[in-house]
C-alpha cells in the first residue's frame, strides 16, 4: 500500500516528517494519531511508521499476532554494541529461552527481598540534600536509581566507588542526552562523546567478568539478582552462557536506571505541581511510617503512594513508545501493513486519549484507588502480552519504597512550571530540572 493510501501528516520532499520528528517527539506523536486510528508518517532512516492510537489495535500487536512482529533491526541495531543480543534486541524462540531465564531473577518473592537496601539507600540519599539547597533533581534519582541497582544486582558489600558504576552509567547516557546530535553524528565519527561512550562499554565488559566469578565463589545463601542469573536454568536445564549474562546485565543498567529515575523524577514534579494530591501523599506516609523507611510489611497500606506511580507512569510512561517489525504482511484496522513495516504502539497518546481518560492531561492519583472501566490497553507503561517488562514488578516495589521514605525528610520544591520531556528508549528530562530540597 502505498503512502498516500494510509492518512497522516504532510511531510517535505524526500524527508518526508523528519523534522517534527528530530525536534519535537511528543508533538509528532500527537499530531500523526489525530489523522486516524492507524496514522502513516515518515522518518529519514526508518521509512514509513505506523501509528497506532486505539487499545484494540495494540493489543492485536501484542498479544493476538504477537508472532507476527518482531524487534525491529534496523532500530535495535543501533544499540547492538551497548546491549549485544539482550531481551530488547533477542526474538523468536532464542528470545522465548531467554526472557524465562531472565524471569525467574524477578520472582515476587525474590523481588521483595531487595526491600530493606532500598529503603536504606532512600533514607540516606534524603539525608544528603541539604535544605535550602538547588539540586538537579533526574540527575539525583539517576544516582539513587543506580546505587541501588547496583546493590540488587551483586550485593549490598560491593565496592561501588572503585569499580567506577556512577562514571560509567554517565558516560553511556551521555548520547541519549545529546539525541538530537547523535541522530546526526554516527559512532564511527571519533568525537569525544563517542569515545567516552565506547570507554565506558569496555569498563563494563573488563569488570563483569570478575564480578561474575566472586559472585560464583560466594556463600549460596546470597540474594542477588546476579545470584539468581547464574542458577537459572531453561527447559533442558542450561544455564545462561557468560555472553548472554553480559548482555542481561548491560540491559538492566541501561534500561533499569533510568526507568526508576524518570519515575520518581515525575512523581516529585507532580505532586510538587499538585499541592492537594501531595498533602494527601504526605498525610498517608506519616500516618504509615511515623518517620521510619519503608518496609515490606508497609507496602498494602502505602495505597496512594502506589496510586502516585500508577498516575505518574500513566502521564509520563517510561516506555513512551513500543517499536515492533512486522515479520510477515498483516492487516491492521482494515490496513494493510506490509513485511517489514515497523508499527509503534505509543503509551504517550494512548495514555493521555480523552475517550479512555476523564481529564486526561489532569494528575490525578484517586483514579487509581477503584475500578475503573477501560480498555485494556488504554494503559500500559511497560508493554503488555509476552513483551511486558520482565523487570516491572521489581520497578514498581522500588518506586513505592522510595518515594514513601523520602517523603519521611524531605521534599522538592521546583523551580520551572514544566517539565521538559525526550523520548529516547526510556523517558526522561530534556534539560536540567532543578529543585530546592526542603526538610520536612
Amino acid at each position: 500500500m502505498a503512502k498516500s493510501d494510509f492518512p497522516g501528516p504532510d511531510g517535505l520532499p524526500l524527508v518526508g516528517n523528519t523534522h517534527q520528528f528530530a525536534s519535537d517527539m511528543p508533538g509528532f506523536y500527537e499530531e500523526t494519531a489525530t489523522h486516524g486510528r492507524i496514522a502513516t508518517a515518515e522518518v529519514l532512516g526508518m521509512g514509513e511508521i505506523h501509528v497506532l492510537s486505539h487499545p484494540e489495535d495494540v493489543k492485536q500487536v501484542l498479544v493476538k499476532d504477537r508472532d507476527r512482529f518482531q524487534r525491529p533491526g534496523l532500530i535495535t541495531s543501533q544499540v547492538a554494541d551497548l546491549l549485544g543480543n539482550g531481551l530488547v534486541r533477542n526474538n523468536g524462540e532464542s528470545w522465548r529461552r531467554q526472557r524465562k531465564l531472565v524471569q525467574s531473577a524477578f520472582r515476587p518473592d525474590r523481588c521483595r527481598a531487595y526491600v530493606p537496601l532500598m529503603a536504606d539507600n532512600a533514607e540516606r540519599f534524603a539525608q544528603s540534600w541539604e535544605p535550602g539547597q538547588r539540586y538537579d533533581v533526574h540527575e539525583e534519582m539517576t544516582r539513587l536509581a543506580l546505587r541501588i541497582l547496583v546493590e540488587t544486582v551483586f550485593g549490598t558489600d560491593v565496592d561501588y566507588e572503585g569499580l567506577r558504576f556512577r562514571e560509567m552509567i554517565e558516560r553511556l547516557y551521555e548520547p541519549k542526552n545529546k539525541q538530537r546530535v547523535t541522530m546526526l553524528v554516527p559512532k564511527w565519527v571519533p568525537i569525544p562523546m563517542w569515545r567516552r561512550y565506547k570507554s565506558a562499554i569496555d569498563h563494563f565488559d573488563e569488570i563483569i567478568p570478575e564480578l561474575v566469578a566472586a559472585e560464583r565463589n560466594a556463600d549460596a545463601d546470597r540474594t542477588t539478582l546476579l545470584s539468581d542469573l547464574l542458577e537459572a536454568t531453561d527447559d533442558d536445564g542450561d544455564r545462561m552462557s557468560d555472553e548472554q549474562l553480559r548482555d542481561e546485565l548491560m540491559t538492566l543498567f541501561f534500561a533499569g536506571t533510568d526507568t526508576t529515575a524518570a519515575t520518581l523524577t515525575y512523581a516529585l514534579y507532580l505532586l510538587d505541581d499538585n499541592p492537594e494530591a501531595a498533602e494527601r501523599y504526605y498525610d498517608e506516609v506519616d500516618e504509615v511510617l511515623d518517620g521510619r523507611p519503608a518496609t515490606l510489611a508497609d507496602l498494602p497500606e502505602l495505597e496512594y503512594v502506589e496510586a502516585v506511580i500508577s498516575e505518574a507512569w500513566r502521564l509520563y510512561p517510561p516506555l513512551p513508545k513500543l517499536t515492533l517489525e512486522a515479520s510477515e504482511p498483516i492487516e491492521i484496522g482494515g490496513y494493510r501493513i506490509p513485511e517489514g513495516g515497523l508499527v509503534e504502539a505509543p503509551q504517550w497518546v494512548l495514555h493521555r486519549d480523552e475517550r479512555f481518560w476523564d481529564d486526561p492531561t489532569e494528575f490525578r492519583p484517586e483514579r487509581w484507588l477503584g475500578d475503573a472501566d477501560r480498555p485494556e490497553f488504554a494503559y500500559f507503561p511497560f508493554g503488555g502480552g509476552e513483551r511486558h517488562c520482565v523487570g516491572s514488578p521489581l520497578a514498581r516495589i522500588e518506586s513505592q519504597i522510595v518515594l514513601a521514605t523520602l517523603a519521611n525528610s524531605r521534599r522538592f520544591s521546583f523551580a520551572a512550571d514544566e517539565l521538559s520531556v525526550s523520548f529516547s528508549f526510556v523517558i526522561h528530562p530534556e534539560n536540567e530540572f532543578d529543585a530546592v530540597a526542603q526538610r520536612r
